[in-house]
């Protein structure tokens, strides 16, 4: 039954696996199963067998996507975790000089431009006529 499920689940052939599972449990030895259950076992294979890749994920999604940078749409954040999580020697393809003179010209401004902070001072009100309603 179980192997009929997943071999539905993952398109091998049903009745190919089960002759092959059963040519090989009839064997009884310690060989490898016979070719016919080769993909299947190849499908098997690739099942998570545990939730730590998972829970890493969650991880570096939750430091990516803090409350400081919390508009960030799916498609940049999975691109840091992407970068995050394989490492520096897997985005060695990637050239970022056409991605920041594009961000330049459209008129932003450079990460060590200090214009760009600078903040107006914020008027602050004067609620102390508020403060005699609670004595």
């Amino acid at each position: 039954m179980a192997i009929s499920r997943l071999s539905r689940r993952f398109g091998i052939n049903e009745r190919g696996a089960v002759d092959g599972f059963r040519d090989y449990f009839l064997s009884k030895s310690n060989q490898p199963p016979p070719s016919k259950l080769k993909p299947f076992c190849q499908a098997v294979d690739s099942l998570v067998v545990s939730t730590a890749e998972c829970e890493r994920s969650f991880s570096v999604m939750n430091d990516i996507a803090s409350d400081v940078r919390s508009s960030l749409g799916i498609r940049r954040i999975s691109a840091l975790m992407f970068a995050k999580m394989l490492g520096p020697e897997h985005c060695g393809a990637f050239h970022a000089k056409w991605y920041v003179r594009k961000w330049l010209s459209s008129g932003r401004h450079s990460a060590d431009d200090t214009d760009s902070r600078k903040r107006e001072a914020i008027e602050t009100n004067d609620y102390s006529h508020l403060h005699s309603i609670f004595e």
